[in-house]
């Protein structure tokens, strides 16, 4: 990657792995703008957070394009938030779209509410992974009407999060939102196979190359 494109990288774990000299999980975040080249919706909430807190989920309707490798629990970037249509003033639905990468990701595992996991309020969290999708989202096109045709998400990983309001399960407001990660797939010159691997030679070959 040429010199003059600026970088932060985020090394979050080398271990040693049976045939492998290392294991690594990075987070790369390159000068480059992710949301108005793929999705564009200003957010109608205000920022709250410096931006180095990667755990934290980062409002904003443009933002650096964020690189995967290995696994990482991380936040994302908030591009879009619209209340659902309607009467609704018990159970009023909010609708969240978040950028994971800017890129496909391998996997997406368990998706975090505060220190909660999801899966911890089946009846007030909803929320649907999408990577490189080719048309826009019907449930968003069906339930936020500022969400248009042309709001698609080609090449990245971005995920839907809906949340029906409730006092007692939210006292905070919004939850943080932090996402566990498995990154890129790359490419393994030594079998011609592209998969995910937490190799650190291959994700240093990767980088170089991409």
């Amino acid at each position: 990657m040429p010199a003059a494109v600026p970088i932060v990288a985020t090394i979050a774990a080398g271990v040693a792995a049976a045939n492998e000299m290392y294991a690594i999980a990075m987070v790369i975040t390159v000068a480059a703008q992710i949301a108005t080249q793929a999705l564009t919706k200003t957010p109608s909430l205000n920022s709250y957070r410096d931006t180095s807190e990667r755990k934290q989920v980062l409002r904003a309707a443009a933002s650096a394009k964020t690189v995967v490798y290995g696994r990482s629990t991380s936040a994302g970037t908030l591009f879009f938030s619209e209340e659902q249509a309607g009467e609704q003033d018990d159970g009023e639905m909010l609708h969240l779209a978040i950028a994971l990468a800017g890129h496909p990701l391998s996997g997406v595992q368990t998706v975090w509410l505060g220190d909660e996991p999801i899966s911890s309020y089946p009846e007030h969290a909803f929320f649907e992974v999408h990577t490189n999708r080719q048309t826009a989202d019907p449930y968003m096109l069906e339930n936020c009407p500022s969400w248009k045709e042309d709001m698609i998400g080609k090449g990245i990983t971005w995920l839907r999060v809906s949340l029906k309001f409730n006092a007692e399960k939210f006292p905070a407001g919004i939850p943080n939102i932090k996402v566990e990660k498995q990154g890129r797939a790359i490419y393994d010159p030594r079998t011609g196979l592209t998969g995910y691997s937490n190799n650190a030679a291959l994700v240093i070959l990767d980088y170089y190359r991409n």
